[in-house]
């Protein structure tokens, strides 16, 4: 057994030095012998080969199965470190896109008669492609390169030109300079509600213990004692709709199932993306492909609920209801603003980018903390739906800017309900008719697929030249929820 051992890694060294060589006269011919980066690169032998180790090789296996990625070994390269020789490994992801394989493939007649079905699908992008709507750089073969810290983006396009760099892709230990100040005060802020919930418990359990009454409910409110009590209760009582616990739980089972799947295709490194698009296809796979529908169940539970609640209130008159409206606006916002404002600060600041490490983690600052930076108002308006539909601050929560937006129409529909029940349930039915109706015409129209209800909405803005147009169609899509509500 020790013998098989020696002979890999003897030949694991061998093919290292054999690389290293080439590798050395890669780097010479294209920075010169002076060049920092390059001095850097031989003088650790150690280093050198680990740092060959932690790079792809280029081999990609499974590219006609939809591989693109061979990410190298990313916690070996940043481990690399030589304090005497100011010696640092650099990880750094770099990217063939796809507009630039085609040439290639095209000179060789053996590739395009070997590697027909890769060919095809680079001169058209796949469905899964057109359905995620990946960025063109994410398009292409990805390479991960551990290299000296000294070497800059500049330095590794003239060593690699075919390659394409981007400074926020590379990452070195040495680069690290600790939590900036808005990470710091989000999470000043954060450990203070911990803190905060930590000392409300010890208060409650101690009072209990001793059984006392608390001085203030405000005491006690961020107890996880009673809190925990609360959320785990299942008492029955006559006012419960207990039907909606069941279908609560489905709808939240399949959000999950939905989200799994549509990760594998948008954010992990997967390596048979082709195989998605005949997945897509197969009639048992509809239930997955079509979780998007499983939110309007949500709606319709929270429509349930405001009608349920409401009337069984005491009928006020018309001018008393609508002067109570303002107050039903502020509870509902004082209810779920908090949590939301916590959720956007730890984005917004930046704490999210230390949470996790990895390859493709620094792309997390374009789409998620930048966005909430720049937009964080319209969060906690729950306006971005409208005012930045391109750019939402935390992803998941457009549920709650639709679901705040449909609450604050529905006194305009509950409150004159109980004065003219039949004339306002004619009005109702005739906007669930709307509801249907006027998606479909856009769907059908504009020859819309139904896989996602993000997709439809980005392809018919990007098909409707009028402006108007696009307002209107924006405002309808956004909407589609209306007809789960009244429901």
């Amino acid at each position: 057994m020790s013998s098989i051992l020696c002979f890999f890694i003897l030949f694991g060294l061998s093919a290292a030095q054999l690389n290293m060589e080439m590798t050395k006269e890669r780097i010479i011919s294209s920075l010169g012998e002076k060049n920092v980066c390059g001095k850097q690169y031989f003088e650790d032998t150690i280093a050198t080969v680990k740092m060959l180790d932690a790079s792809s090789k280029f081999l990609l296996s499974g590219i006609l199965d939809g591989n693109f990625f061979d990410l190298g070994y990313y916690d070996e390269c940043l481990s690399i470190k030589n304090g005497d020789l100011d010696i640092y490994g650099k990880y750094c992801l770099a990217a063939i896109p796809i507009s630039e394989i085609i040439p290639l493939i095209q000179k060789s007649y053996y590739s395009i008669n070997s590697s027909q079905k890769l060919f095809e699908v680079l001169n058209e992008k796949p469905p899964m492609l057109k359905v995620v709507g990946t960025d063109p750089l994410e398009q292409g073969f990805h390479f991960g390169l551990c290299v000296p810290d000294k070497c800059s983006v500049e330095d590794l396009k003239g060593i690699y030109p075919i390659l394409h760099f981007d400074e926020k892709y590379c990452h070195s230990k040495a680069d690290e300079n600790g939590m900036n100040v808005g990470a710091i005060i989000s999470l000043v802020v954060v450990g203070i509600v911990i803190l905060i919930t930590i000392l409300s418990t010890i208060y409650e359990i101690v009072i209990d213990y001793k059984e006392m009454e608390a001085k203030h409910e405000a005491l006690i409110a961020f107890s996880m004692y009673s809190n925990g009590k609360k959320l785990i209760r299942s008492s029955k009582n006559q006012d419960q709709l207990l039907c909606l616990n069941g279908l609560k739980a489905l709808s939240m089972g399949w959000v999950v199932l939905g989200h799994t799947y549509a990760n594998i295709g948008t954010s992990a490194a997967a390596d048979n993306l082709f195989a998605i698009n005949d997945w897509m296809n197969d009639l048992k796979n509809m239930p997955i492909m079509s979780a998007t529908l499983s939110v309007d169940t949500f709606f319709t539970i929270g429509g349930v609920l405001t009608m349920y609640t409401f009337m069984k209130t005491e009928y006020m008159g018309l001018e008393k209801s609508f002067k109570a409206v303002p107050l039903m606006y502020l509870h509902r916002y004082l209810r779920l603003t908090p949590a939301l404002a916590i959720l956007v600060l730890i984005y917004a600041s930046g704490l999210l980018k230390y949470v996790s490490d990895g390859p493709r983690w620094p792309s997390i600052d374009d789409f998620l903390i930048t966005v909430c930076s720049k937009y964080w108002w319209s969060s906690l308006l729950y306006t971005q739906n409208y005012a930045n539909d391109e750019n939402v601050c935390v992803l998941q929560s457009w549920y709650l800017s639709v679901d705040m937006q449909l609450f604050l129409l529905s006194p305009f529909i509950l409150i004159p309900l109980k004065k003219w029940p039949k004339h306002v349930l004619g009005c109702m039915y005739g906007l669930i008719v709307l509801g249907i109706a006027i998606p479909f015409y856009i769907g059908y129209s504009n020859k819309l697929s139904g896989l996602g209800l993000s997709s439809m909405m980005q392809h018919s803005l990007n098909n409707i030249t009028s402006k108007l147009m696009q307002d209107l169609a924006h405002m309808l899509l956004e909407c589609l929820q209306v007809t789960s509500f009244i429901i």
